[in-house]
């Protein structure tokens, strides 16, 4: 009775373990939500750099390979609309991400896991890809499935 952090696990109707679901999607929603503020943080500070008329590859040495080309592609407005997009997409990923953790809109949480692995979506794209596809394994499973209210 006096511990109001723990609640019991709660069964709906037809034995749905709402407990279970949120335990089971937690840690993936969680990781979502961080690699999506890092990959925020990261926009903006590109987004900063681009309004002062620069970029982040002119940080780079020139023996580490970085072509002039493409560091003059991420500059300037399209490196300014670059990240805006980036802000938007991963300002969904944490808000799909904590629809996740609520159980609430499955279809918006699959789609918020589905953006987070693409690689366009933010710079740890190889880190995101894995937590989209742990975070899609457990949307798959047929309890979590039905413990989402619509």
């Amino acid at each position: 009775m006096g511990d109001y952090g723990m609640q019991p696990p709660q069964m709906g109707g037809g034995g749905v373990d709402y407990g279970r679901a949120m335990e089971k999607l937690n840690l993936p929603a969680t990781f979502m939500m961080v690699i999506a503020g890092i990959s925020i943080a990261f926009s903006l500070l590109g987004l900063v750099l681009n309004l002062l008329g620069t970029s982040m590859g002119s940080f780079l040495p020139s023996s580490a390979g970085a072509d002039e080309r493409v560091v003059s592609m991420f500059s300037g407005i399209f490196g300014i609309i670059f990240n805006l997009i980036a802000v938007g997409i991963n300002g969904f990923v944490i808000f799909g991400a904590m629809k996740m953790k609520k159980l609430e809109s499955y279809t918006m949480c699959m789609i918020a896991v589905i953006v987070n692995g693409l690689p366009c979506s933010g710079c740890c794209c190889g880190l995101g890809l894995a937590v989209s596809i742990w975070a899609l394994v457990v949307l798959l499973d047929n309890s979590v499935k039905a413990a989402f209210r619509s």
